[in-house]
């Protein structure tokens, strides 16, 4: 074998003085033309590849099928300037019949016992490699070493992903192997939305994120969260994983608004100097009506106003100064129009009935059809979604709760049903508010 390049050593064994002279010669002819050729630097960086590379089975066969065209190479060379295939032929039989030590890597070995009967075989063809033939070779064998290199990058998580700005991701206790990137939705962000959302995970028996649905959070950033940990995966080396994890995604802004009442939901957390047009309308006709009074006294805005962030903070404040069960709502038509309403429990004293789905959907007079996720029709994912719903007295949607239904097909069903409008119920000849139930159904085509 033949070590270095500058000041190159040959290794020759015990008994070479005692071989043949012809074998003397063949074997010394081998290693002088791999020192010639300066193999033993080829040999380095074929390591190095090995090295970087060492995961990749198709990386370990080209570099050996590599090595074995280069003592294909030298073999031809000998022959040529021995003039003597048969004893050079039978110089590889003769040591494939001593006890070969294993091989010393970077080092050009003159035998491997792997290789013997691709070597013979190929001195015995009488043909030789060309030398278009001899760049071509290693012309591919270098293009799939890159290839499985590029491969091998995209298949291991050898870097973070690219999370959009004002994003972190608090994955939980256990590892996590490899994540999707969590996009910011641009929507939200031209309307300053902001908060964190609580996402519960169902993970299988090999770390995959197998179900997850949204315990909390603004609604205009639970799709963006749900998108990226259906592609998590956890690490379950060493360690049992509970069914059930739970992750927090956290959207921030670069200026957000401050100060932000309790109790006011994630969609009112707007940055202070975003525009949302003009008050259009007050409704808290959902609130008893000495409640209600006070709350329109107190609220720092009337209709016609200019409404921003910081004007929607304002107004929070003022609602939770009145009474802190109020909860305060948006809705863009043609302006703004805010809604004020109570949990149900805290509006207990205010007339409500119970009606079934099939009876309070004859009273609908407008709906909206909720949009398909893309990333729920690319997964084939399809189904009900079941809310329960509180109609005021002018017909509209007060508030929703989530029953069941699949966690992409959630908000928009959620942003539809919001914008249904319903025939007021009568109980006596007055308008009351109403609890039912909604189904919205998702169908693909066949």
């Amino acid at each position: 074998m033949t070590f270095g390049a500058r000041r190159p050593v040959i290794l020759l064994p015990p008994d070479f003085p005692d071989l043949p002279a012809a074998v003397q010669r063949a074997m010394a002819c081998h290693e002088l033309l791999h020192v010639r050729r300066s193999d033993w630097l080829f040999m380095v960086a074929e390591e190095v590849i090995r090295a970087v590379l060492w995961f990749h089975p198709a990386v370990w066969w080209v570099l050996a099928q590599i090595q074995l065209a280069r003592e294909e190479v030298v073999d031809r060379a000998v022959v040529e300037l021995t003039e003597s295939r048969e004893q050079y032929v039978e110089t590889l039989l003769r040591t494939a019949g001593q006890r070969i030590e294993p091989d010393l890597a970077p080092a050009p070995l003159f035998f491997r016992k792997r290789h013997l009967a691709r070597r013979v075989a190929t001195l015995m063809k009488e043909t030789a490699m060309s030398k278009r033939q001899l760049i071509l070779s290693l012309t591919a064998g270098g293009a799939l070493v890159a290839l499985a290199g590029g491969i091998a990058v995209r298949a291991f998580p050898l870097q973070a992903p690219a999370d959009s700005s004002g994003v972190q991701v608090r994955s939980g206790a256990p590892r996590l192997l490899h994540r999707a990137p969590v996009l910011y939705p641009p929507a939200a962000k031209e309307k300053g939305i902001q908060g964190s959302v609580v996402v519960e995970l169902r993970v299988n028996e090999k770390g995959n994120v197998a179900d997850a649905r949204v315990l909390s959070g603004p609604e205009e950033l639970r799709a963006a969260a749900l998108e990226s940990v259906l592609k998590w995966h956890y690490s379950t080396e060493g360690v049992q994983l509970p069914a059930n994890l739970q992750a927090t995604i956290d959207f921030q802004l670069a200026e957000p608004g401050r100060d932000v009442p309790r109790g006011v939901p994630g969609s009112v957390r707007e940055g202070a100097a975003v525009e949302f047009g003009l008050l259009k309308r007050i409704d808290a006709s959902a609130l008893p009506a000495d409640l209600r009074e006070k709350l329109l006294s107190a609220l720092p805005v009337k209709e016609g106003d200019r409404i921003t962030g910081a004007t929607l903070t304002q107004i929070g404040r003022a609602a939770q100064a009145v009474d802190e069960h109020i909860r305060m709502h948006r809705r863009m038509e043609d302006g703004v129009v805010l809604y004020f309403s109570l949990p149900q429990a805290a509006a207990a004293d205010e007339p409500r009935i119970r009606v079934g789905g099939g009876v309070q959907a004859t009273l609908l007079k407008h709906s909206v059809r909720p949009e398909y996720p893309p990333l729920a029709k690319q997964a084939r994912i399809q189904g009900t979604v079941r809310l329960e719903a509180v109609i005021g007295k002018d017909g509209t949607v007060r508030n929703l709760t989530v029953v069941s239904g699949h966690p992409l097909l959630v908000p928009p069903s959620l942003e539809a049903v919001r914008q249904w409008v319903y025939e007021p119920t009568l109980l006596n000849g007055e308008p009351v508010e109403v609890i039912t139930m909604i189904d919205v159904n998702f169908t693909l085509a066949e």
